[in-house]
């Protein structure tokens, strides 16, 4: 949700930056007044706003290159023993480093308390991860987990209340969508410079 609206947000604001220009068309092609079109271009960018973000949202989350590179990694689950410790989860579950175009990248996502999804580039990186001591790296999940989330964290009970407390949002990850909004902002910005 903290993407989507980031994505949103950043996208209604590149539109409505070029609102003048559009209107300008606009009333040389329908010899509107200017600002008669401007505010007919307002409000119809308005209006279809989140349709054309949402459209957007589906190309840059379907899009070709990075869905090629996730089917071709390496897939596998760990699943840990159900009396020790549970991998927890959180609004941001999903473990990404260190870049998808990096040969030593991985994805890892927590699908239960006990079972953990990986994708890796290199077949050979499994076999490095289902050798690390399963409680270090169920402590190290969860806190990174626990630290990249924006407002809420889970796990199965009250008891680990206070590992939430102590990390929780501590590091709130960024994600693309709003690298991507930080990236437009700069880029209208030394537009305006100019």
């Amino acid at each position: 949700p903290n993407d989507l609206k980031a994505l949103k947000s950043s996208y209604a604001q590149r539109w409505l930056e070029s609102a003048p220009e559009l209107a300008k068309s606009f009333a040389e092609r329908t010899g509107t007044d200017v600002a008669r079109a401007e505010s007919i271009v307002r409000a119809t960018l308005t209006q279809q706003m989140d349709w054309m973000a949402m459209g957007l949202f589906q190309k840059l989350v379907d899009h070709h290159n990075i869905g090629k590179t996730l089917n071709n990694m390496h897939w596998f689950t760990i699943e840990t023993d159900p009396e020790g410790p549970e991998f927890f989860t959180s609004d941001q579950p999903l473990i990404i480093g260190p870049g998808l175009a990096n040969p030593n990248a991985y994805v890892c996502l927590p699908i239960g308390p006990h079972r953990l999804f990986w994708a890796v580039r290199d077949p050979a990186g499994e076999r490095q991860i289902q050798n690390r001591e399963k409680d270090r790296m169920i402590n190290l999940i969860n806190e990174t987990l626990v630290m990249q989330a924006h407002e809420r964290s889970y796990a199965t009970s009250d008891r680990h209340l206070p590992f939430m407390q102590k990390f929780l949002a501590l590091e709130p990850h960024v994600s693309w969508f709003t690298r991507l909004s930080e990236k437009w902002a700069a880029d209208s910005a030394r537009e305006l410079s100019k």
